[in-house]
């Protein structure tokens, strides 16, 4: 498999948009416009297309590790992975599913808040 067509798997599998991926190389210190991410993301047959070098799907990839986890120096921030679906689940009006994140998260919330009582309790 080419690099192009590992970062295309990559891209589709996890149902990141043009805006997700220029981001990606955006925390890898790399800047890209919509045509590039474009070319890359076209078929062979495009006239525009343009292959992604290896030293490039690196870059993908390791900007990919801090937006799905966050900064590695801040581990406190919430990955952009996380904050770009949110945020997607409202353009699309996904009410119900933002309802969902909300009760599980106050869920989470309270289990953390009970074990931490429990943890000075001991």
């Amino acid at each position: 498999m080419t690099p192009g067509q590992i970062m295309k798997k990559l891209v589709i599998s996890l149902g990141l948009r043009h805006e997700d991926i220029r981001e990606i190389f955006h925390l890898n210190g790399q800047e890209l416009s919509s045509s590039q991410v474009r070319a890359w993301m076209s078929g062979k047959a495009h006239k525009n297309h343009q292959g992604l070098s290896l030293d490039q799907l690196e870059s993908f990839l390791d900007g990919f590790i801090t937006y799905s986890r966050g900064p590695k120096d801040n581990p406190s921030v919430v990955p952009l992975a996380v904050t770009n679906l949110i945020y997607r689940l409202g353009e699309e009006g996904r009410v119900e599913a933002l309802e969902h994140l909300s009760a599980l998260l106050e869920d989470l919330i309270q289990q953390v808040n009970a074990a931490l009582d429990d943890d000075e309790a001991s």
